[in-house]
């Protein structure tokens, strides 16, 4: 029995880490490629301070005749096959040689292998106690098989991937299908999923893409039935031009997407370029009847680049779907301008931003107007808002943002005028509920955006809530 916190392995915080096992190993080879015969792990009792696991056996059975040669491994969580004519020593750079089958790369100089054929295949059983143990934030349902067949005679190779659930931390893909394959200088994938969640986004539902790949030229074709609650029947049409690993140039085609039930559409005739100094834009318009989302012009660390980007009658709805979900839920038409000059090096930036009939979180605040200048000398974005009608002023901030400092980041200043508490319920519903009333005063805002520092007096007005914890009012 190992203990394995000594040992400075797992998890080396808890003094209780234990692993013992029973082995049989009867291996002979002078080199990875050359190895033959048996490694049995029996009996494998894991335990620590939250887990304890017991693996009753696992092996790996390795056979070589000739050119040919069968790994195999047998368990409780996993079998796994690998049989063919290759080498594993020589398998990275095989699938080095593949990789720029399809991208250019005059600089690339090919390495000269030995023919490999092989083919694989991995069947997942009940994974729980080695994800646990290895990798606690990995989930994989039982069932999900990985099939892969590949020969360099032809350049020919296949990747097949379904399984009904696998996650990692808080993204997961439910109900999935991929399919790679490739020939020579073509590659084509397949991907068909019942949802995709990722960490911080929005659930897709009933996803397929369909991508092409050929003499550097990449199509991708994406249908996606649902994005949260209000996107439906997305459909984007991607073409890719990839000149090099440092520059390729892409545009949407045939794209649209259903947001509450109103049709916005991407402009055909639109172009994006991208090296390793500059992103170009050119068209890139998304509209729905008079509302309009443009972006243009370059971002790169020129002064004489400009990227301009306007919003003409948009409905908040749209920027709300956007957003993750429970963040806040917006309603109003905004109009403005953003023009930025010198992106990655001297930025040069200028918003306006007028937004009627504004609601957050239902409450109706009415307007709401913000310009922002960046001051390169301070390095400063400089800030002035004002949330509600120019007459009530609900809540004004002014100061300046500087995104580049770790320390000292934030210099605002907060104005409260009859400020509703309502807007903020989303966010304190874990703690009080029931609020209503008004909020005034003044608040400044200093240090780190990640953990700033309030000073200011605040007065409630007409207030009233329910404490959770309490469960008083």
């Amino acid at each position: 029995m190992a203990n394995l916190a000594v040992l400075n392995i797992f998890n080396k915080n808890d003094s209780l880490t234990k692993i013992s096992f029973q082995s049989k190993i009867d291996l002979e080879g002078v080199g990875i490629d050359d190895l033959s015969g048996t490694a049995i792990i029996s009996k494998l009792k894991y335990s620590d301070l939250k887990l304890n696991h017991t693996i009753e056996e696992f092996s790996l059975l390795a056979n070589r005749k000739e050119e040919k040669r069968d790994i195999q491994l047998q368990s409780s969580f996993v079998d796994a096959k690998l049989e063919g004519s290759y080498s594993l020593k020589q398998l990275p750079s095989v699938f080095e040689n593949v990789f720029h089958q399809f991208i250019i790369d005059s600089t690339y100089e090919k390495h000269k292998v030995n023919p490999q054929e092989l083919d694989f295949v991995m069947d997942f059983k009940n994974t729980k106690a080695i994800t646990q143990i290895l990798m606690p934030k990995l989930v994989i349902d039982s069932g999900l098989r990985i099939y892969a067949h590949f020969s360099s005679a032809d350049s020919n190779f296949n990747l097949v991937a379904k399984g009904s659930t696998v996650g990692f931390d808080y993204n997961k893909i439910q109900n999935f299908n991929i399919s790679l394959t490739g020939l020579k200088d073509s590659m084509s994938l397949k991907l068909t999923a019942d949802v995709l969640k990722p960490e911080n986004g929005k659930k897709l539902e009933g996803i397929a893409l369909n991508s092409k790949f050929k003499n550097s030229h990449n199509y991708n074709r994406l249908t996606v039935e649902s994005w949260g609650e209000k996107v439906k029947k997305a459909s984007f049409t991607v073409n890719n031009e990839f000149n090099s690993f440092s520059e390729m140039t892409f545009s949407f085609l045939n794209s649209s997407f259903f947001l509450n039930d109103a049709f916005w559409k991407i402009a055909d005739d639109n172009k994006i370029k991208l090296d390793s100094n500059t992103i170009d834009f050119y068209n890139l318009f998304v509209s729905y009847e008079q509302q309009q989302l443009a972006i243009s012009g370059k971002a790169s660390s020129s002064i004489f680049d400009t990227l301009d980007i306007s919003l003409q009658e948009i409905d908040l709805e749209f920027i709300s779907s956007l957003l993750p979900e429970n963040s806040v839920d917006l309603k109003g038409v905004a109009n403005g301008s953003s023009s930025i000059v010198s992106v990655f090096d001297q930025l040069s930036l200028t918003t306006n931003l007028a937004v009627d009939s504004l609601f957050i979180n239902t409450v109706d605040v009415g307007q709401c107007y913000a310009t922002s200048i960046w001051d390169s000398e301070t390095n400063s974005l400089l800030v002035d808002a004002n949330l509600g009608d120019k007459q009530s002023d609900l809540l004004k901030i002014s100061g300046s943002v500087n995104p580049l400092k770790l320390e000292n980041s934030l210099d605002l200043s907060l104005y409260f005028n009859k400020f509703p508490l309502e807007l903020i319920r989303p966010y304190l519903v874990d703690y009080i509920s029931d609020i209503e009333g008004f909020l005034n005063g003044e608040v400044t805002v200093r240090g780190k955006a990640e953990a700033p520092e309030l000073k200011g007096i605040l007065g409630l007005n007409k207030t009233k809530f329910h404490v959770n914890y309490l469960n008083t009012g």
